[in-house]
């Protein structure tokens, strides 16, 4: 992967188009020729197209995922993306686009369609990537997770007083995902109204949510109703996906059929053509682009002057791509015992102590048994003098340091 621009501003059709024209007509012309000539020798050249969806739709100059017909593909409306009765190929064959029919679209301003493609490569290579699929299909399970028992929390305080209330399903979810060796926290987002009710939770990155749907299904049975355990465990082992994913609405939040995303109708009718066209999508994953881009902002934070970022992006990329060659190699190491990495480490860390659990409690007071002389001292102790000298009085001062000593919160 190599950075051939860096553009500064919001993501859009317009910047797009105005900022890499040039780049957009040598491609446009290398789709047209289908051959580049290098030292006088014709190769042949196929070009394919890879990204997020969003990215996706504004190369073919396409409404936003949430337009009614977002599919890239074909013409599905989204309120059909639920239908998954139709045949694997049935809308390769009767609702599919092309780049000449997004063209016509597009003057008519139908279909989605609101601009000219900026890229002429056959739909066909326009290929979804498999690490945003990943993601944004575990983000909707995770959200739904999050939503229910939020919800059912709701439901068990209605009628208890608020001091009985609690949070011990979101606390169970919590825990449970956090048990998977992930770092998660769920939390309610302030509001500019001050009116509360929504949340928000950790987003994960790409190894997190590989190790959650390798760990999280064979757990979720401990903490789910036992009426819905069994369809989310296999929901999140992907198990005939869609059918699953709609047979919870009505029981659970977020399973309705306007939840299918078009994420989802690709995973189900265009992904397996592309892994039978290409022989797997792997190959077109978006981690070395989002690695690539994580490094490009490392750049600009740590080592621009924020002049002009984006040339300093570009040399100290183009840098260590020159001196990749000089770098230390690493040892190799082989890991000998493969279970420890996966479980005795996590069992080890989790009982180390914790500074919070050092805290030596002092022992009770039995103010019964002290003389006027001995809860003096206690209260010199405490940094409280008196001339205090009934007995009564003294005790019902010590008593009352004591109690607010203890509720001063600790600080370690």
């Amino acid at each position: 992967n190599h950075t051939i621009a860096i553009i500064k501003g919001h993501e859009s059709y317009e910047l797009l188009k105005s900022s890499c024209s040039t780049i957009f007509e040598q491609v446009n012309k290398l789709v047209k020729d289908k051959s580049i000539e290098v030292n006088g020798i014709s190769i042949p050249v196929e070009l394919y197209l890879g990204g997020d969806y969003k990215f996706l739709l504004l190369m073919m100059g396409m409404k936003g995922a949430t337009s009614d017909y977002a599919c890239i593909w074909c013409k599905v409306h989204k309120k059909d993306r639920c239908d998954v009765s139709k045949h694997q190929d049935f809308y390769w064959e009767n609702l599919t686009r092309s780049i000449e029919d997004i063209f016509q679209c597009a003057l008519k301003r139908n279909y989605s369609c609101e601009y000219k493609p900026l890229l002429n490569i056959p739909l066909c290579n326009v290929v979804l990537d498999e690490l945003h699929l990943m993601l944004r299909v575990t983000d909707k399970l995770t959200k739904n997770l999050v939503i229910n028992a939020i919800e059912n929390d709701r439901r068990e305080n209605l009628n208890k007083r608020p001091m009985d209330r609690s949070n011990k399903n979101l606390d169970a979810l919590i825990k449970c995902i956090r048990s998977c060796g992930i770092s998660f926290n769920v939390w309610e987002k302030a509001e500019e109204d001050c009116r509360g009710g929504l949340y928000d939770f950790t987003s994960l990155m790409g190894s997190d949510k590989r190790l959650l749907l390798k760990t999280l299904p064979s757990k979720l049975a401990t903490i789910l109703p036992d009426n819905t355990s069994g369809t989310i465990v296999r929901l999140w082992q992907a198990v005939n996906w869609v059918n699953l994913f709609l047979s919870m609405n009505g029981k659970n939040l977020g399973y309705e059929p306007a939840r299918i995303t078009p994420y989802m109708h690709a995973m189900v009718y265009h992904v397996p053509r592309f892994m039978q066209k290409h022989e797997g999508i792997k190959k077109f994953t978006g981690q070395g682009v989002e690695k690539l881009n994580d490094d490009c902002r490392r750049v600009h934070l740590q080592r621009s002057n924020k002049w002009d970022a984006p040339k300093d992006v570009l040399l100290v990329g183009k840098r260590v791509e020159h001196l990749s060659d000089c770098e230390r190699l690493t040892r190799p190491y082989q890991k000998r015992n493969t279970d420890y990495w996966d479980n005795t480490i996590k069992d080890s860390r989790s009982k180390r102590p914790r500074v919070s659990t050092q805290i030596n409690e002092e022992p009770e007071v039995d103010l019964e048994s002290l003389t006027a002389s001995q809860m003096k001292q206690k209260l010199k102790e405490l940094g409280i003098l008196t001339k205090l000298r009934r007995l009564q009085k003294l005790k019902e001062l010590l008593r009352e340091s004591l109690q607010n000593k203890e509720n001063q919160p600790n600080n370690i």
